[in-house]
């Protein structure tokens, strides 16, 4: 939301049937966020653990 991203557009790249499932997160700070995508990868395997390349 603060990159200007409207709530219904963040409802979809998030996945969340509910538009209000999605009003809980929406109060997280930009920073928690981008600890969180950067610990994605790792999350799902991707990551410099998970990498088998």
């Amino acid at each position: 939301m603060e990159a200007g991203r409207g709530i219904d557009e963040v409802k979809e790249l998030l996945g969340h049937s509910s538009i209000s499932t999605t009003q809980v997160y929406v109060h997280v700070s930009r920073k928690r966020l981008e600890e969180a995508a950067r610990a994605l990868p790792d999350v799902v395997g991707f990551g410099p653990k998970g990498n088998s390349s």
